[in-house]
């Protein structure tokens, strides 16, 4: 767990209000679908003004309860992602504070083995393994990276080491990448990865809903 832990605890409980809240709404519209079929059905002693005026309830009361649905539809998802948006602002803010180039931070040893020029793309990424929480090396880690980048003579280490160069020249090391990964299953268990948002089946999000604590458990714990 690390400083920024509570930014991961609100995501996960932002994430628990939208998925119930959706559930609850759909709930309502499933009951007053049923409701609405029973009233259809024949009942012993049924009279044709009493059963009208069931229909007609039910009918009614199905229209209120999908207008509800709709609107919570339109807003519960929306109102979750500008949360997540809103999250990932102050989570930045809050890195790069902490991500100042500090002097004292600075690994003498792995600096000078950063400047010999002999680091393999696997020495590199081992060393931004190893310094992850340390902001300051991983900007050096970035630099040498990006300058053997362009001494590389294989194409494919040369793209490893720019990569590995973007990720680091922050200082934010780990922290926005696992952030990254959480609102990914976020996006996952919303039921919405991948798919577009008109064409997908409510009780598909809900089930979809129920992963989330066995996704997300040990990450939100761990951030």
């Amino acid at each position: 767990m690390s400083r920024y832990n509570t930014y991961a605890r609100q995501l996960d409980a932002a994430f628990k209000t939208a998925r119930d809240e959706y559930a609850e709404a759909y709930s309502s519209l499933e009951q007053a679908r049923q409701a609405d079929t029973d009233a259809k059905a024949w009942k012993p002693n049924d009279n044709e003004e009493d059963k009208r005026l069931r229909i007609a309830t039910a009918a009614l009361e199905l229209n209120k309860a999908d207008a509800a649905f709709k609107i919570a539809e339109a807003r519960i998802w929306p109102e979750f992602d500008a949360k997540c948006k809103e999250l990932r602002k102050e989570l930045e803010k809050d890195v790069q504070k902490n991500s100042l180039a500090n002097p004292d931070a600075i690994d003498a040893n792995a600096l000078e083995l950063l400047k010999s020029g002999a680091l393999t793309v696997e020495d590199y990424y081992s060393f931004a393994e190893r310094y992850e929480s340390n902001a300051t090396m991983l900007r050096v880690i970035s630099k040498y990276a990006l300058d053997a980048s362009e001494n590389a003579d294989d194409t494919k280490d040369a793209a490893a080491l720019r990569i590995l160069s973007n990720n680091c020249k922050t200082g934010m090391g780990t922290v926005l990448r696992a952030w990254n990964e959480l609102e990914g299953v976020a996006s996952y268990c919303s039921g919405r990865g991948g798919i577009s948002r008109t064409a997908i089946d409510p009780t598909y999000i809900i089930s979809m809903g129920k992963w989330w604590e066995e996704l997300t458990g040990q990450a939100i714990e761990n951030f």
